[in-house]
């Protein structure tokens, strides 16, 4: 019985991913279960993790038969998470090269455990480069939704403050993410993250418990690149805060699935505060760049997504 499943999508990671694996494997809580997705790497990333499937039973590999990109993958790994393991509360996507402290899982747990209106909780983290080296000499990032009854003022702070890219990474519910699944659109942590905010909290351990490797910068097009392999469609060319408006409108506003807690009209006006937050946030982020970039940058604003390294 696993308490806990990480859905882990493989893709060309053969050199980082032993000690991913390790330490997800090296958890102090082992009431848990790997659920590796290989998305038709032609490195030795399926044969590698086939030699920790074959030493440690709560581990299973599954290779999809052709690449269905990032955002398949993802999906697919939640899917397969609840169908071999249906008892299971928390889920947690992984990556394929990055180092997670012993005690991510223990004290996630816990903090979810310790406080049922929160839906997700995640941990402080650092980067670090191709070597292991910290990339960033300051202090960790911080935010969370703690306390925040008034789902608007949740969905407006996360607009304006998160680091999405860091928090999709941390333990769901399981049962509040399989509802609104894993969206394909650019920026789709955010996305998910905006919709999850409707749903409940978010708390933050205030713990370093997380290393997250960087190995390149993110940028629409490869964003593009990697999530649609058969080709991006005209609609992902938006900006992602029109797009996530336009998804969201769609969500609440005329299909109505947060009824009757959310209603159309109260669906619309958040969608419009997420607009708005969002968009506060890339002209903001734009409007600090570094002057040698020019106004080329700040003309460039919401036409580009997600210039971080990732």
């Amino acid at each position: 019985m696993a308490r806990t499943v990480f859905g882990v999508p493989l893709y060309q990671s053969a050199a980082h991913l032993p000690e991913a694996l390790e330490t997800l494997l090296g958890q102090r809580e082992d009431d848990l279960a790997l659920v590796l997705v290989d998305d038709a790497s032609g490195d030795d990333t399926a044969r590698v993790a086939s030699c920790y499937v074959e030493l440690d039973p709560r581990a299973t590999l599954v290779r999809n038969p052709e690449r269905l990109g990032l955002v398949g993958s993802w999906r697919r790994a939640l899917e397969l998470a609840r169908q071999l393991h249906p008892e299971a509360e928390f889920f947690a996507w992984g990556s394929d090269h990055d180092a997670w402290s012993p005690r991510w899982l223990q004290r996630l747990a816990a903090e979810l455990d310790a406080h049922p209106e929160a839906v997700l909780a995640y941990p402080q983290s650092v980067r670090i480069g191709e070597r292991g080296e910290t990339l960033r000499e300051q202090p960790p990032w911080r935010f969370d939704t703690a306390g925040m009854v008034d789902p608007g003022q949740r969905l407006a702070h996360f607009g304006r403050d998160a680091v999405a890219g860091d928090m999709v990474y941390g333990l769901f519910r399981i049962d509040a993410l399989e509802r609104l699944g894993f969206p394909g659109a650019l920026a789709p942590d955010r996305l998910l993250l905006a919709r999850m905010c409707l749903a409940g909290q978010f708390r933050q351990v205030p713990e370093v418990l997380w290393h997250r490797r960087y190995v390149a910068n993110v940028s629409s097009r490869r964003q593009r690149a990697a999530f649609f392999p058969r080709g991006a469609p005209i609609w992902s060319r938006l900006p992602w805060p029109l797009a996530h408006f336009a998804l969201l409108t769609r969500e609440m506003a005329l299909r109505g699935s947060e009824r009757p807690r959310i209603g159309r009209l109260a669906g619309l006006g958040l969608a419009a505060r997420y607009l708005w937050s969002s968009t506060a946030r890339q002209v903001r982020k734009y409007a600090l760049a570094p002057v040698g970039l020019g106004s080329r940058v700040l003309r460039a604003g919401l036409a580009r997504a997600g210039e971080q390294p990732r």
